[in-house]
């Protein structure tokens, strides 16, 4: 077995209990380590891109990031989607107000739309774990895209190890496949499947290989964002605090996306 699969296993099951730990926490300790998580994020992707972008404030990258998380819980406490809506906002005209006050145009485009996307890019999936917690079932669609990233990410890496000969995204990740890519989409397809009447989730079987579907391109689109994050400022992984692998952006890139997905198809089910 190579190492490098060794090491992705014990990192990716580090990475499930952490998750557990977020999913049956009392709401007080959920909201606690997901703001955790956001601000280790955020300073992953700011010390990503700093060094190219100096006008950057970490300050207020962390502010509006923590923010899209508190937003979730007063979400759910309140019933009104707006607060969400309102710290988007926040997300977007805050850096502009920074740049457009501090920064001359051409230094502050970049910092700008650096520090919007970044604070949403991290603190909007984690917003919407809240929201899923707050969800009929919500346990049990979190740990459906738990469970369904873990699958796409290690079926991906099994078989394209395996069997990989085609590059999937060679200027972006050159080590993923197609043959990775389409073997992890069937994997989590029928893990949904088995899972949706298991979990009793509102959604008829026949939909089941659907969601699946948007599962594992959500899981493979949120690794290869990361991964084109990495290139574009040259840097091989997002930190070093998992030991002999990476950043925590590292682990989580595919869950992002996922979580984003989960919340919305939850919605529509119970809708």
């Amino acid at each position: 077995m190579p190492s490098g699969f060794l090491i992705r296993s014990i990192s990716s099951i580090l990475v499930v209990i952490v998750a557990a730990a977020v999913v049956y926490s009392p709401r007080p300790i959920l909201i606690l380590l997901l703001i955790a998580l956001a601000f280790i994020g955020a300073l992953e992707l700011y010390r990503m891109v700093s060094p190219l972008y100096p006008g950057m404030s970490l300050g207020l990258l962390l502010l509006l990031t923590i923010s899209l998380v508190i937003s979730g819980a007063l979400a759910n406490m309140t019933g009104k989607l707006s607060w969400v809506l309102f710290a988007c906002c926040a997300s977007v005209l805050s850096p502009a107000a920074f740049s457009v006050l501090r920064l001359s145009p051409k230094e502050g485009m970049i910092p700008w739309l650096f520090t919007t996307g970044s604070s949403l890019y991290v603190g909007l999936p984690m917003a919407h774990i809240e929201l899923i917690r707050g969800l009929e079932s919500g346990r049990e669609w979190l740990i459906l895209a738990i469970i369904s990233t873990w699958v796409t990410d290690t079926s991906a890496y099994i078989a394209g190890s395996m069997f990989g000969r085609r590059k999937l995204a060679p200027k972006i990740s050159p080590g993923k496949t197609v043959e990775g890519a389409v073997a992890s989409t069937v994997f989590t397809i029928l893990l949904v499947t088995i899972l949706v009447p298991l979990f009793r989730l509102p959604i008829s079987l026949t939909w089941g290989p659907i969601v699946g579907l948007a599962l594992a391109f959500a899981c493979q689109m949120g690794d290869l964002a990361e991964s084109f994050v990495k290139r574009a400022v040259g840097v091989k992984d997002s930190g070093n605090i998992i030991p002999g692998h990476g950043g925590l952006l590292d682990r989580i890139d595919g869950l992002l996306w996922v979580v984003l997905i989960t919340y919305y198809i939850a919605n529509l089910a119970l809708t």
